[in-house]
């Protein structure tokens, strides 16, 4: 048996060569082969996990607690908003640029692609709130927003298409609950 197992998930690969009680099997010359073929996710994990635990800390001031509203909710302040996006944009791209060269593994491979198109539609949506906030344009701010909300779904989608035992951590943004809008 052949493991390159790397702190992945092994995939197990059972094949026999004939049917029959294990005596007969034996008598004539039954054959059982077992590989183990695993993927090397840690690259893309790591990636995952440095860029969203960076975008996450950065998106803070999004955030509405129990006694502050949320930069760029309504009540917030727009510079706190601008600011936070301007932190939160090259955070993304960078995430985005990290995926790009990662080893995607096959497994992860519909996730990644979704999850693509959503980290390129939120740094659009967040690049378009901060030219209306800093030219005053309510139908670019608007756009804006649409174009969040659309990456919030996208992202959502995305992180469930990932294997059930093999999610990367952190979720998106944190998980559920999170908003950029």
């Amino acid at each position: 048996m052949r493991s390159t197992r790397r702190g992945a998930w092994p995939r197990l690969l059972l094949t026999t060569m004939c049917v029959g009680l294990p005596a007969v099997a034996a008598l004539v010359g039954c054959t059982v082969s077992v590989s183990v073929h695993s993927v090397d996710d840690n690259q893309y994990k790591t990636t995952w996990t440095s860029g969203w635990e960076a975008t996450i800390n950065d998106a803070v001031p999004w955030n509405s607690t129990g006694s502050t509203t949320g930069v760029c909710d309504k009540g917030g302040k727009k510079q706190g908003c601008f600011d936070t996006d301007q932190k939160v944009t090259p955070d993304l791209q960078s995430l985005l640029d990290g995926l790009a060269v990662a080893k995607v593994p096959s497994d992860f491979s519909e996730a990644t692609t979704t999850l693509r198109q959503a980290i390129t539609l939120n740094i659009q949506g967040l690049k378009d709130r901060d030219a209306a906030i800093a030219g005053n344009d309510d139908t670019l701010f608007s756009q804006g927003a649409d174009e969040l909300a659309r990456a919030s779904r996208l992202f959502a989608l995305g992180y469930s298409q990932f294997p059930d035992y093999d999610r990367p951590t952190p979720p998106p943004f944190g998980g559920e609950g999170h908003q950029s809008s």
